[in-house]
């Protein structure tokens, strides 16, 4: 295993996504970037539903790129939550971002992305960008 540069380099270009990304960083979120708090996500809508958005679209195999530089080709099926490592998952044009922080945040970025989770969630305005209602 080791970095995958390409995909680094696509996730920096569209997204400005290394190490610390929104919201830890201090962005707030966008029309194409949102995130929640991962237990209320989790327990309101589910990381299992997103990832039924995503197996939708057909994206073919996901880049899974880590904090400790241990990037790997995985299935949809196969994102996970944080555990200890800081991940970002992408398909192969970063057309769509998921991120897992140890602040207990989930970020997820793309236009038809969210788009999608917004229609299958009516609650999605309750939760979405926590940090910010504060």
């Amino acid at each position: 295993m080791m970095k995958n540069e390409q995909i680094r380099k696509k996730l920096i270009e569209k997204w400005g996504a290394e190490g610390l990304w929104t919201p830890l960083n201090g962005e707030l979120a966008t029309d194409t970037i949102d995130y929640f708090e991962f237990d209320e996500f989790e327990s309101a809508f589910g990381l299992d539903n997103l990832k039924q958005i995503l197996e939708e679209s057909k994206p073919g195999l996901v880049y899974e790129i880590s904090e400790i530089n241990e990037d790997k080709a995985i299935t949809v099926s196969e994102i996970e939550e944080y555990e200890l490592v800081e991940k970002f998952f992408t398909d192969s044009e970063a057309n769509w971002v998921i991120y897992l922080s140890h602040e207990n945040t989930i970020t997820i970025a793309g236009a038809k992305l969210l788009e999608a989770l917004k229609m299958k969630w009516s609650d999605y305005k309750e939760y979405n960008k926590p940090w910010e209602k504060k």
